[in-house]
C-alpha cells in the first residue's frame, strides 16, 4: 500500500489533469471528444477514491511507527532478511468456510476489487469503464463512445430486471462505499459473497490444557465447532437527475458514483450499529440476540443521564478486556463528541482523557439518532464501544442497476431515476467484545 504522501500526491496529479481536460476543452469551445471524456471521469473517480484512503494511510504509517519505535536505532539495518514485495501480505487474515476452504477477511485498508477477477470484455481496465456513460447509453439508447459500458452489462433477473454490472465494476463502487463508512473505518472485516449465503466455521468451545504427572493420563477436552452464516440481503439506493445533467455533464461518472456509495454507505452504517431484526433486513449491534449471544450494555439510568466524565467509555473498554477482547474504537453522534471535546478542568484547561479513552480511534455518525426514547428522556443517545475486527461484513460482488424516466413523475419532470441494489449482511463474531452505552442525554436536559 502507498504511503499518505505518495496518495496524496497522485490525488492532486489526478485533479490536476482534469483541470487541464477542462480548461482545454473550454478554450477551444468544443465538447470533450470520448478519450477525453474517459480520462476525466477517470481522473475524477481515481481521486475521490484516493482522498478516502489517505486517511487509512495515515492511521497504517502511525501504527507501524508505534509497533517498530525504537528498534533498529544503533544500526542502518543492512545484513537483514529482505523479504521479497511480491509474497508480502504481513496480517493477512482468513476465515474457514463450512466446506473447508480459506477465505480472505478483508480489512479497511484492503479492497474488493483485489480479490474480484477482471471479466471485462476484451480484459478492459476497470478504470476505463464509466458508470455515468453507461447511464448515458441506457436513456439516451445512444452508445456513441461508450461501447464497452454497452458491452460490460449483462440483463439482471433480479428484483425489477435491471442491468448486472460486472464484479470488478462493482467492487469499485462498493470499495468507494466502504470508505465512507464509519464502520469500516472502525476496523470491520469485509468478506466477498459469490453466492446468496456464506457458512463460516467458528469455535463455540476452546480446547483446555492441563498439568499432569509422570504416568498420569490426560483427561483431555472437546473441541466444539458452530457456524456463522451470513445470508445477503438487499439494500436499494435511489438517484434523480436530471435529463438535462445525464446528457452534458462532463463529470457524470463520478457524480453518480459518488451519489450511490454515500447513500449504500451511510445506510449501512446505521442497519450495521441498529437495524431491527427481520428477515428482510441487518440486525444490527443494538438488536443482536441469539448464538452468539447479545452485546454488553452500560445503561446510563432510567431516564438517561448527561456525559460529564470519560467514565462510561472507561467502563466499557474494561468490560471488553474482560471478556479478553481489545477494544479499538468508539462511534457516537456529532453531539456526543462535541460534549467529550468541551471537557475541561476546573480552570478551564481541556480535560486530558484516561488512556483507556485515549487509545481508542473516535468516529462520529449522524446515523446514530439524538432523539431516542430513554424513560421520561426523548432526546437521547447512544454509542458503541468495541474490537471493531471483530464485526464481519459479508458484500456480494455484483451491483445492480434500473434506470427509468417514468418512475413516479419522473417523465413530467424530466428526470431520470436510477436504482441501484447491494447485497449484504454483517455479523459480530464475538458480540462480549462490543459494548453499548445507552441514555446518553444532552447537558442541561
Amino acid at each position: 500500500m502507498k504511503k499518505s504522501m505518495e496518495l496524496r500526491q497522485d490525488r492532486t496529479a489526478l485533479l490536476d489533469r482534469a483541470r487541464e481536460i477542462e480548461r482545454r476543452v473550454e478554450t477551444e469551445k468544443r465538447e470533450l471528444t470520448r478519450d477525453e471524456r474517459r480520462e476525466f471521469d477517470s481522473a475524477l473517480s481515481k481521486a475521490e477514491i484516493l482522498q478516502h484512503e489517505i486517511p487509512d494511510a495515515e492511521d497504517e504509517e502511525r501504527a507501524e511507527h508505534d509497533r517498530f519505535e525504537g528498534r533498529g536505532s544503533s544500526g542502518s539495518g543492512e545484513g537483514r532478511p529482505r523479504v521479497p514485495r511480491e509474497s508480502q501480505q504481513v496480517g493477512a487474515e482468513f476465515a474457514i468456510t463450512s466446506k473447508g476452504e480459506e477465505i480472505r477477511l478483508l480489512k479497511p485498508s484492503e479492497s474488493l476489487r483485489s480479490v474480484v477477477p477482471n471479466t471485462l470484455p476484451d480484459n478492459a481496465r476497470p478504470e476505463e469503464f464509466s458508470i455515468g456513460r453507461a447511464i448515458r447509453g441506457l436513456v439516451t439508447c445512444n452508445w456513441k463512445n461508450a461501447d464497452l459500458e454497452r458491452r460490460a452489462l449483462s440483463e439482471g433477473s433480479g428484483i425489477g430486471g435491471g442491468y448486472l454490472l460486472q464484479p470488478i465494476l462493482s467492487a469499485e463502487i462498493l470499495d468507494l462505499a466502504r470508505n465512507l463508512s464509519v464502520v469500516t473505518r472502525a476496523g470491520a472485516r469485509t468478506v466477498a459473497m459469490d453466492g446468496p449465503e456464506l457458512v463460516i466455521a467458528r469455535l463455540t468451545a476452546d480446547a483446555t490444557a492441563e498439568w499432569k504427572s509422570e504416568n498420569q493420563a490426560l483427561t483431555g477436552s472437546d473441541v466444539t465447532f458452530g457456524q456463522f452464516v451470513l445470508r445477503a440481503r438487499t439494500l436499494a439506493c435511489l438517484v434523480t437527475a436530471s435529463l438535462e445533467l445525464i446528457e452534458d455533464a462532463a463529470n457524470l461518472d463520478s457524480i453518480v458514483r459518488n451519489s450511490i456509495a454515500q447513500a449504500l454507505g451511510l445506510e449501512l452504517d446505521r442497519a450495521i450499529l441498529r437495524g431491527e431484526p427481520g428477515g428482510a433486513r441487518i440486525t444490527g449491534l443494538r438488536n443482536w440476540t441469539g448464538d452468539p449471544p447479545t452485546i454488553q450494555i452500560i445503561d446510563l439510568g432510567e431516564n438517561g443521564a448527561e456525559l460529564i466524565t470519560y467514565d462510561p467509555f472507561s467502563e466499557a473498554v474494561e468490560k471488553i478486556l474482560t471478556a479478553n477482547g481489545t477494544p479499538n474504537a468508539a462511534i457516537f453522534a456529532p453531539r456526543t463528541y462535541g460534549v467529550l471535546d468541551r471537557f475541561r478542568t476546573i480552570d478551564g484547561q481541556p480535560l486530558q482523557p484516561p488512556a483507556s479513552f485515549a487509545g481508542l480511534t473516535r468516529l462520529v455518525s449522524n446515523q446514530i439518532p439524538i432523539n431516542l426514547t430513554h424513560g421520561t428522556a426523548d432526546d437521547a443517545s447512544e454509542a458503541y464501544v468495541g474490537d471493531f475486527s471483530k464485526l464481519l461484513v459479508g458484500m456480494r460482488t455484483q451491483l445492480q442497476i434500473e434506470v427509468s424516466r417514468e418512475a413516479g413523475d419522473a417523465f413530467k419532470k424530466g428526470q431520470v431515476l436510477t436504482r441501484a441494489y447491494l447485497r449484504a449482511d454483517a455479523l459480530p463474531v464475538q458480540p462480549t467484545h462490543f459494548v453499548l452505552i445507552d441514555g446518553i442525554i444532552p447537558a442541561g436536559a
